[in-house]
């Protein structure tokens, strides 16, 4: 597990299954992380924006996350920092979780943008 401002990420390698199941401790990791990868795909993610008001839980989110602009800005930069420090590691592993944290920023940065071009549209209207 490696932890990043305060974000755990966890990657499941082949190495943590005995006999398909997973390990008890592995399974203990999952429970502590913030984001879990398996497979080359974000399996768990649970980071939220702390000083986000109650109410935004009503707020239409991308995957756990806010879309409203502010939060996501806040977040994707957040995401996209912890997938540079790890595409930086010299482990081959830690670059290829980056990649696929570095996606995942992506892929929220669209969903980000979609909402608020929506909202404009719908404010012209």
């Amino acid at each position: 597990m490696n932890k990043f401002e305060g974000i755990t990420v966890l990657q499941i390698e082949n190495s943590d299954r005995i006999q398909g199941a997973l390990s008890p401790k592995v399974e203990r990791e999952i429970d502590t992380a913030d984001i879990v990868i398996d497979g080359g795909k974000v399996v768990k993610n649970r980071v939220v924006q702390m000083d986000s008001p109650k109410g935004s839980a009503m707020l239409p989110v991308f995957k756990g996350l806010p879309l409203a602009p502010l939060d996501a800005l806040k977040n994707i930069s957040a995401i996209i920092e912890t997938g540079h420090l790890m595409t930086s590691c010299s482990d081959k592993e830690c670059e290829e979780i980056g990649d696929v944290i570095i996606d995942f920023a992506r892929q929220y940065a669209a969903s980000a943008h979609a909402y608020a071009y929506a909202y404009a549209q719908e404010e012209k209207k």
